[in-house]
């Protein structure tokens, strides 16, 4: 394992942790590291864990003299092993993932969650907003929206590059569950929701995200995991009412999955 720390300090914790899961992401990061120092609010760290790059990731991130900053390099058994780990290290009252090619919609946005925070009565658990999707130069702006657990059952809410959560989210081991290989975030999500865990909506939008990753490649796998989360959450009343939504959900999967090879060959002429 390799560790590397930059002015590092414990001593005090910073309001937010960003926890980065990198794998040989060169041609990527550099705008997510630029979106992070370009914040107004400087009361954050950032923990990179880092999978075992063999290229320039790692020399990227140390490039970007963020002053606090700590970077882990070993060997994972998956990003939400990955994310696991950052969320245990990491010193933050709250805490937010920001994907490696992901990066902050504008210089405002720590500076408005933290905002967002401090003017609610009761303190939330959950402060999330909307999102931009980006595939290739066009940009989609997402609304994103929690009224209550059954939100959960319909569909997939929220969008993890869209969500903080308070650090007392992940206590008592109520860490990313490594059985799913797509649906994890989705997995704990739902359970804060279904536990009354108090989801809190900024208003803006937190971050651009490209699609084309590994869960958009896992389409049918992704409703699969849903199903068997839905059931373990919600109960088989749950799972019925689930029911019509996975049927057509899984068959736009895999009607996505043929496509897809069409719709990249059309767009590369």
């Amino acid at each position: 394992m390799k560790y590397f720390a930059m002015n590092d300090s414990t001593e005090i914790s910073p309001y937010f942790s960003v926890i980065m899961v990198t794998f040989n992401a060169e041609f990527c990061i550099e705008r997510s590291l630029n979106s992070l120092k370009n914040q107004k609010c400087k009361d954050w760290e950032l923990r990179v864990v880092d999978g075992g790059s063999s290229d320039n990731t790692l020399e990227l991130v140390k490039l970007s003299e963020i002053e606090r900053c700590i970077i882990t390099s070993k060997r994972d058994a998956g990003i939400y092993d990955a994310m696991n780990y950052g969320i245990t290290t990491s010193n933050g009252r709250w805490l937010y993932f920001l994907n490696a090619g992901d990066e902050l919609s504008g210089p405002d946005v720590l500076e408005g969650i933290k905002a967002t925070i401090e003017k609610s009565g009761i303190l939330p658990d959950v402060v999330y907003g909307d999102i931009e999707t980006k595939r290739r130069d066009i940009r989609v702006r997402n609304n994103q929206l929690v009224n209550g657990p059954s939100d959960f059952i319909r569909k997939i809410p929220l969008c993890h590059q869209s969500v903080f959560y308070k650090r007392s989210c992940f206590d008592d081991g109520n860490l990313y569950d490594t059985r799913y290989a797509v649906c994890a975030d989705y997995h704990h999500l739902a359970g804060l929701s279904h536990s009354n865990h108090r989801f809190v909506k900024y208003d803006g939008t937190v971050a651009v995200y490209a699609l084309g990753g590994y869960s958009h490649k896992k389409l049918r796998l992704l409703q699969v995991e849903r199903f068997k989360i839905v059931k373990e959450i919600f109960g088989n009343i749950g799972s019925l009412a689930f029911a019509p939504f996975f049927v057509f959900a899984y068959c736009k999967a895999i009607l996505l999955e043929i496509l897809e090879p069409w719709k990249n060959k059309r767009c590369a002429k």
